[in-house]
């Protein structure tokens, strides 16, 4: 058998559960309209389950049937019962939120369902691994293998089936093409949802178990580049097409182990590639496949109409009214100067009188704020989604390390401010790249552009320099050593102060008003004169900006970073600690790093009868994001605003207006009708 034969049958394993994987996603998507990041969660919960159940004795059709068969259904029932069925019209943010905070909700329960071992050996479905089966043109097929192309086959042709010959089928084709119509004739589209939903996470259950005998051990981390070459493969189908999917789901398989078999063996390059091949396969399928672009464009004009419609309950008519109609949800923060009085009196007593721990912790805390105030400008200010803030911060981070070396000798603050400068051109590329993706597009783009980097870019000496990382001195300004921690505390608050003063002024200044515009209508802020285009990839960079600074003082204050500080992980974390917390203001982000840090120092020295809890704060901050569904105002307004009450003379706007459905009736009994010619919603008698 040729070379290439061979390496086209090892990745037929892989796509086939990659293809599993994309069905799922495919079938969530059609019927919710949410794409669920968590599924790459889901199917290593079963994995784990099955993992358990046989390494305690139980057979393996018993492990199957409980890890697959009952848990994986329910776990998808109950996560759209509970959760996704109340987002149907919330915005991205929202469903993004929920999705990631199960991505990262899972592997935590796990650590405290079984602690930290180590789980080698995950099992095979029901063929031995290490037995050879068939042999193709000399080529063996072992068990696992085998294993996983069976299960693979008898799923796609299930699903195929239930959804073309059966009854069910028929309902969950009529929900996906009108859920309103569906309704008419009798059909219960909250059920038939949550049975796709249960379908879908039998696939991901699926998915999981066949895997984990591929990896020496079972971790969630080697779940991501499923999720990944799944989603992948799901948008090349334009998230319709099971068959589709399915297809594109083994073409990845296949063509990553026949891009990594032509490689030179033993390289950084081959190694990286390899394992960021699905993540290039997911920015291809995005720029491939503009049908999801323009729905999505249509559904984000008509929801931002409807926001202002029952928001100032009148019908904007006018590109002025609508402006006008959106400052009506803004609220302006006031005490500015007392609050500013209160941040500088704490800063001083703890330089004067907290222990050198607390000083420890404050200094980290301030370290994260700054990294915090990016996700601040682009999510909470601008409205855009990114999940490669940690990637951006570890750009200014290896950046500043490498100019602070030997071969450069700069000043560490100003490799810190041309790290910065490096982190915002890398943003202002990445978001003019993913400029016309849509929402959901834009988000999707930079994950994969944070696993990429994880897998290609940070592996290089010149970049991350690997597992060896790179050291980082203490800032030195003339006599002024930064080496102790109250100076370097002071240092860091400077800092905090500088870049909160920045985003503020980009809020209270043009830039804010126009990303208010945008936020409110971009067709609308388009025909006023504004380059919608130009100051979303600008407020994107600084974005970017504000990450690598944070990140090089972060590894300043460390002393050494490696790729793992800023992993994908972290980006996804950090989004989660935000927004829960509080995304809207500058407040709320040196909040958020208080309470990041807080709680991980807690959680770091719990007691010997509670050390299954260790580093499992992460879980709490997934659990607020939940929360974020009901009170996207974050956990320090919703108390601001729960203790105090709203600010004299202004409305109570904590809450995002809800979001009603197309085609339900407004207060005066007419629909909201979006107009395909200027994107305003119209009345019609």
């Amino acid at each position: 058998m040729s070379h290439l034969g061979e390496l086209a049958l090892a990745g037929l394993a892989y796509g086939c559960v990659f293809a599993i994987m994309a069905m799922g996603l495919v079938l969530t998507y059609s019927t919710s309209g949410i794409l669920h990041l968590g599924f790459g969660a889901q199917a290593y919960s079963s994995a784990f389950v099955f993992y358990v159940l046989v390494k305690h004795g139980y057979s393996k059709p018993e492990s199957f049937i409980a890890a697959v068969l009952l848990m994986a259904p329910l776990i998808g029932i109950i996560l759209e019962v509970a959760l996704f069925r109340h987002l149907s019209g919330a915005p991205l943010a929202a469903k993004l939120t929920a999705s990631i905070g199960v991505v990262l909700a899972v592997p935590e329960l796990t650590k405290v369902l079984d602690g930290n071992s180590n789980m080698l050996g995950p099992p095979t479905l029901f063929l031995k691994p290490d037995r050879i089966y068939v042999r193709i043109s000399g080529f063996p097929v072992d068990g696992t293998d085998l294993s996983t192309i069976i299960a693979a086959l008898l799923a796609l042709v299930v699903v195929v089936g239930i959804l073309r010959y059966t009854l069910l089928g028929l309902r969950m084709r009529s929900v996906v093409e009108s859920p309103t119509l569906a309704e008419l004739v009798g059909v219960h589209s909250s059920r038939v949802s949550a049975t796709s939903w249960a379908l879908s996470s039998l696939l991901a259950g699926l998915a999981g178990v066949v895997l984990a005998p591929h990896f020496a051990s079972l971790s969630a981390l080697n779940f991501t580049t499923l999720l990944v070459a799944a989603v992948a493969a799901a948008v090349a189908a334009d998230l319709r097409f099971l068959g589709l999917a399915a297809v594109f789901g083994i073409s990845i398989g296949i063509a990553e182990e026949i891009f990594g078999g032509y490689l030179p063996a033993g390289t950084v390059l081959a190694a990286g590639i390899r394992a960021g091949f699905p993540f290039l396969a997911l920015a291809l399928a995005l720029v491939a496949v503009p049908n999801m672009r323009r729905s999505e464009g249509s559904r984000e004009v008509s929801v931002s109409t409807r926001t202002l419609r029952k928001a100032t309950g009148h019908h904007p008519t006018k590109v002025g009214d609508a402006l006008r109609a959106f400052g009506a949800l803004v609220r302006t923060p006031r005490g500015t100067v007392a609050r500013a009085g209160l941040i500088a009196l704490f800063i001083a007593a703890c330089a004067a009188w907290a222990p050198t721990i607390w000083l420890t912790n404050f200094t980290q805390s301030l370290a994260f704020a700054l990294i915090f105030l990016s996700i601040t400008l682009l999510s909470g200010i601008a409205g855009q989604a990114s999940l490669c803030q940690a990637t951006f911060a570890g750009v200014g981070a290896f950046a500043a390390g490498h100019l602070a070396a030997a071969s450069f000798h700069l000043p560490i603050l100003v490799g810190a401010l041309v790290g910065a400068v490096i982190a915002g051109v890398l943003g202002a590329l990445v978001s003019a790249l993913a400029l016309r993706l849509g929402e959901l597009g834009v988000a999707l783009f930079t994950l994969a552009f944070a696993l990429l980097a994880d897998s290609i870019i940070f592996q290089f000496s010149w970049a991350g320099n690997g597992s060896t990382g790179i050291n980082l001195p203490r800032p030195q300004l003339g006599s002024i050593n930064f080496n102790s921690p109250k100076p370097f505390f002071v240092l860091m608050a400077l800092c905090v102060a500088i870049s909160g003063t920045i985003v503020r002024l980009l809020y209270k200044g043009t830039t804010g008003k126009y990303l208010r515009a945008i936020k409110s209508s971009p067709i609308a802020a388009s025909s006023l004169g504004i380059n919608v285009n130009l100051v979303r990839v600008t407020v994107f960079s600084i974005s970017a900006a504000l990450a690598g600074f944070g990140g090089a003082l972060y590894g300043s204050f460390q002393g050494f970073v490696s790729p793992n500080d800023f992993n994908y992980f972290f980006s996804l974390l950090f989004v989660l600690v935000v927004v829960a917390i509080g995304s809207r203001t500058v407040f709320g982000a040196v909040t958020a790093g208080l309470a990041y840090v807080g709680l991980e120092q807690v959680f770091s020295n719990l007691p010997q009868f509670l050390s299954r809890f260790s580093g499992t704060e992460a879980l709490l901050f997934a659990i607020g994001a939940v929360v974020f569904v009901r009170h996207p105002e974050g956990v320090v307004d919703y108390l601001r605003g729960r203790i105090l009450g709203p600010p004299q003379g202004e409305p109570d706007n904590r809450r995002s207006p809800e979001l009603p459905s197309d085609g339900i009736p407004t207060s005066e009994g007419a629909p909201n009708v979006v107009s395909p010619d200027h994107g305003l919603a119209e009345q019609r008698p």
